[in-house]
C-alpha cells in the first residue's frame, strides 16, 4: 500500500487479495466411476469422501473441489495415485446407484514463486492454472458447506441479502457473483451483485393457489387448461414429502396425472389386484385426503410412475414477473453499495478456513489519491483535463493515441429500424469516432444488412464468408437488437 493520500474506506465492489508467502497448492486429477453428469451430485460424492477419509488417508489437509475433474490441498497427500469407494446414502437426488470408487491422480504442483510472482502483478508469467486453483478455493466454502447460499452456476442466492414476492408462487432473491482479477497490484476480487426467481418453499397447494390466483374448492376442479399450466410450472422442480415421519427424501416431478386423486388406481401384486390411492393412504397413513379433487403429481421413470397427491409435499417467467424482477435487480447506488457490503459481510472471508489455509486474505483498506490529469492530443481544443468528482467531458477533445477502424459493417435484427435509419446511425458513430482522434473508414465492408432474430446464426455465418471472400476480417460488428431480443444480447455479450 502506498504513503501518499488520505487513508479511508473505499466504496468499491473491488477489494485487494493478498497472498502469503508460505502459500501452496497441489493439484490432483479426480475420477468418479461411475460417471456423474451433475456438478452438485459430484460435490456430495467428494464431501461424503473427504469426511471419510480426510484424517485416515488425506493426511488431515483442507481440499477445495471445482465439482469436476480437479481438486486441491494445501500440501502433497501421502500418494501419487490412489483409489476410494464410498457408499453414497441414497437420498435426494443421487444416481442409481449409491457405491462410487473415486480416483484420486497427482497433477502438479504449483510452488510459492509463482504465487508470489501473482501478489506481484507479474502476470505475465504465471499460467492460467494457478487463478483458476486460487478461484476455485474462494469459492469452495459457498458450494460445499455453507447452507446459507444456494448456487447457480456461478452465482450464489440467499434470502437473508433481500428478497421480494413477484408472483405465481416465485419470489426474487438477492445474489452475487465472485471473480478474480488479475490488476497491477496483484489480485482483486471483484463482487457482483444480481437477482434471480425462485419457487417459493410452500407446500404445493398454496404454490398452485398462487400460480392460479384462486382458492383450490372441490366445486371447482382444475380446467384442462389449468391443469397445463400448473403441469407447465411444477415440472423438473423438486418436492418433499410430507406424510412420513422422519423422511427427506426428495422426488423430481415429471408430470400430472389426466383423472383427479380419487380417480386413481395402482397395482398392488402380480395378480392385478389394484387399489385407490386414496384407499392407500387412508389404510397406511390414516389419513384422508382434502385435495382428492386434484390431480396427482406424477414422479419417477416411465416405467414406474409413483403417483402422489399434492397436499403431501411441502421456470419461463411471465412479463408481469420479469419486471418486478428487473425493478428488484435495479438498485441506486447508495442501496447497491450497502448490499454489497452487506454480502461481504455474510461471506465472512476473515473467518474462512479454507481462505486462511490456502494462505489467502482479502484486504478491504485502502488510500484515495488525486486523479491523475489526462492528457489528450494536441489536435484538439484541449490538451488537458482534470477530472472532478470521477467525472470528465470528452468534447473538444481528441484522443492521445485513437485506434483505427478499417473494416466494418453493420447487421439489425429489428423491425423497428431499416436500411437507411442503420446506415445513418452508422455513418454518425463514424464521424464521432473520427472527430475523437480515431482512424473509422467512412464506408463499410457491406451495407447494413437485416435478419430475423431466429436466423442470428446463418446471418452471421454468411456476413463472415463474404469478408473471407475478399481476404479480410472485420474489425467491428455493429450488431442493433430490439428491446425483447433480450436472449441475443445475451449470447452476443460475451462476443
Amino acid at each position: 500500500m502506498g504513503s501518499n493520500g488520505s487513508k479511508c474506506f473505499v466504496k468499491a465492489n473491488h477489494f485487494l487479495m493478498k497472498l502469503s508467502v508460505q502459500a501452496q497448492l497441489h493439484h490432483y486429477n479426480v475420477s468418479i466411476t461411475p460417471e456423474v453428469i451433475s456438478d452438485r451430485l459430484n460435490r456430495r460424492i467428494m464431501r461424503e469422501f473427504l469426511e471419510t477419509y480426510r484424517q485416515s488417508h488425506l493426511g488431515d489437509l483442507l481440499q477445495a473441489y471445482d465439482g469436476r475433474k480437479s481438486l486441491y490441498t494445501t500440501g502433497p497427500l501421502p500418494f501419487v495415485s490412489k483409489d476410494f469407494e464410498i457408499n453414497l446414502d441414497k437420498g435426494a437426488r443421487v444416481s442409481s446407484t449409491g457405491r462410487h470408487t473415486i480416483a484420486i491422480t497427482f497433477a502438479s504442483h504449483i510452488d510459492q514463486h509463482k504465487l508470489h510472482l501473482l501478489s506481484q502483478g507479474k502476470h505475465c508469467q504465471v499460467s492460467q492454472e494457478v487463478l483458476q486453483a486460487l478461484d476455485i478455493v474462494m469459492l469452495q466454502r459457498l458450494t460445499s458447506t455453507d447452507p446459507r447460499f444456494i448456487s447457480v452456476k456461478r452465482s450464489f442466492y440467499s434470502k437473508t441479502i433481500g428478497n421480494d414476492q413477484i408472483g405465481n408462487g416465485l419470489e426474487a432473491w438477492c445474489g452475487f457473483s465472485l471473480t478474480l482479477r488479475p490488476i497491477q497490484m496483484g489480485l482483486s476480487l471483484n463482487v457482483d451483485m444480481s437477482a434471480a426467481a425462485f419457487v417459493e418453499a410452500v407446500e404445493v397447494v398454496e404454490f398452485v393457489e398462487k400460480l392460479l390466483e384462486r382458492k383450490l374448492s372441490s366445486t371447482r376442479p382444475l380446467s384442462d387448461l389449468e391443469r397445463l399450466k400448473v403441469q407447465k410450472a411444477l415440472k423438473g422442480l423438486y418436492v418433499e414429502i410430507t406424510h412420513r415421519e422422519n423422511n427427506e427424501k426428495k422426488f423430481c416431478i415429471s408430470g400430472l396425472t389426466p383423472e383427479q386423486t380419487t380417480a386413481l388406481t395402482f397395482s398392488v401384486d402380480k395378480s392385478g389386484a389394484t387399489e385407490y390411492v386414496t384407499d392407500y393412504f387412508r389404510k397406511t397413513y390414516s389419513r384422508d385426503l382434502r385435495y382428492a379433487f386434484l390431480p396427482c403429481l406424477q414422479v419417477g421413470n416411465k416405467r414406474k410412475t409413483i403417483y402422489l397427491p399434492m397436499e403431501c409435499y411441502t421456470n419461463k417467467l411471465n412479463e408481469r414477473q420479469i419486471m418486478k424482477l428487473l425493478k428488484f435487480n435495479c438498485l441506486p447506488p447508495k442501496k447497491r453499495h450497502d448490499d454489497i457490503v452487506k454480502t461481504v459481510k455474510e461471506i465472512h472471508y476473515e473467518n474462512d478456513e479454507y481462505a486462511k489455509k490456502f494462505g489467502i486474505e482479502v484486504d478491504i483498506n485502502r488510500s484515495v489519491l488525486p486523479a491523475p490529469r489526462l492528457k489528450y492530443s494536441d489536435c484538439g481544443n484541449e490538451n488537458f483535463c482534470q477530472p472532478q468528482g470521477g467525472q470528465w467531458n470528452t468534447r473538444n477533445k481528441k484522443m492521445f493515441s485513437g485506434g483505427a477502424v478499417n473494416r466494418w459493417s453493420c447487421i439489425f435484427f429489428t423491425d423497428y429500424v431499416n436500411d437507411r435509419a442503420a446506415n445513418n446511425f452508422c455513418e454518425e458513430l463514424a464521424n464521432m469516432c473520427r472527430k475523437s482522434g480515431m482512424e473509422f473508414s467512412s464506408r463499410p465492408v457491406f451495407g447494413a444488412r437485416k435478419a430475423w432474430p431466429e436466423q442470428m446464426d446463418m446471418a452471421i455465418t454468411k456476413l463472415r464468408d463474404d469478408a473471407l471472400a475478399q481476404n479480410m476480417s472485420l474489425d467491428l460488428l455493429i450488431v442493433i437488437l430490439a428491446e425483447n431480443n433480450g436472449s441475443l444480447y445475451g449470447m452476443w455479450l460475451p462476443h
